[in-house]
């Protein structure tokens, strides 16, 4: 009886909306996922700890409704200005350890005075599946995104569906201040109330 007292989790609601979220919300420091408590006896009843084994331990007060207007709010503000999403354009170009070790091979084989043609062109058939692997999809995931906030408009209330296609992941920061990071990799932070600063990366 004294346990069952003493436990915060009992009239948690497993339906709300926060429970519908989807998608990682990532501890600032070290980029783990956070894991949301509740606890009905604090004023932010709403808290997310790093408890990884090997995570910071770092916790952030923040209200589930707060973070769901703030995520709410970015999006809107995506949708009227569906061009802030852009490609980054200084994703890396150099070719991967396997790709160069797949490409030596190659050459080593063709040098060779006794060719092994089945060997080869398993070789050959390595090597493509390598390159078509490293394809940067950075600028089709961008215009993905773009249409997909064109065709939408602005919500009135959180949306789990819409979030799970433009984003990959929240990150919270300590001081309770949201972005998103959407699935082309770029981080889109709140507007601040008067509209004047949109930071992005």
């Amino acid at each position: 009886q004294i346990k069952n007292e003493r436990n915060t989790q009992k009239d948690t609601d497993r339906q709300a909306e926060i429970f519908q979220i989807g998608i990682p919300v990532l501890c600032p420091e070290c980029k783990k996922p956070l894991i949301r408590r509740q606890d009905k006896r604090c004023k932010c009843k709403g808290r997310w700890s790093c408890e990884q084994q090997d995570g910071c331990k770092t916790l952030i007060a923040k209200d589930d409704s707060e973070l769901l207007a703030d995520i709410t709010a970015i999006i809107n503000q995506l949708i009227s200005n569906p061009w802030s999403v852009r490609a980054n354009e200084e994703r890396r170009t150099e070719t991967s350890i396997e790709l160069q070790r797949l490409n030596n091979e190659i050459g080593f084989m063709l040098d060779s005075n006794d060719i092994d043609k089945t060997a080869l062109r398993k070789k050959l058939f390595e090597c493509m599946a390598q390159k078509y692997k490293e394809i940067d999809s950075t600028r089709y995931s961008t215009q993905r995104l773009i249409d997909e906030l064109i065709a939408t408009e602005p919500l009135d209330t959180f949306s789990p569906d819409l979030l799970k296609k433009i984003a990959k992941a929240i990150m919270l920061q300590k001081d309770g201040t949201v972005a998103l990071i959407l699935t082309n990799d770029q981080i889109i932070r709140k507007e601040s109330d008067d509209g004047s600063h949109n930071p992005t990366t």
